[in-house]
């Protein structure tokens, strides 16, 4: 199993977004928040603040934790995914080129950001501050359906 993060930086009702540069990322050539896998001996919030400098030169002040994404591919757990929102920062949003492009999106209107398919089921959630625990399936390859629900973060 992997185990990840995922950063949502958030300010004056937009996201930070950077688009998938790499073939290998599940979100190749779409949208999502800074992120990227645990390092040996690296806990969820270490990652989750590294990640989100190196991948656009912000530093987050604040952070939030607010979610949880498990992946399940044929009937597998494949990856663990922690989730926060950072609402306050300092740096200048810069690509580091190897990652992607960045861009700020309304989180007001999440259908006109191109996700994964069930980004758009969870994303209005987490960017608004709810704690959810979402469960993705992939069946085949292909998408099949996620679940989405309340998700207390002293429980992990």
């Amino acid at each position: 199993m992997i185990d990840a993060v995922l950063v949502y930086p958030i300010r004056d009702g937009k996201v930070l977004m950077i688009q998938g540069a790499q073939p290998y990322a599940p979100h190749y050539r779409k949208w999502n928040g800074p992120g990227g896998k645990l390092k040996d001996g690296q806990t969820f919030l270490e990652c989750a603040l590294a990640e989100l400098f190196e991948e656009t030169g912000l530093t987050a002040l604040e952070t939030e934790d607010v979610g949880l994404l498990t992946v399940f591919v044929d009937g597998c757990l494949t990856r663990r995914v922690r989730m926060y929102r950072v609402t306050q920062f300092s740096g200048i949003p810069t690509s580091n080129g190897r990652e992607g492009a960045l861009q700020w999106f309304s989180i007001y209107d999440i259908p006109a950001i191109p996700t994964l398919p069930a980004d758009q089921h969870f994303l209005p959630w987490v960017l608004h501050g709810y704690f959810v625990h979402v469960d993705v399936y992939i069946n085949d390859g292909l998408y099949s359906g996620h679940a989405i629900r309340p998700w207390d973060p002293k429980k992990l």
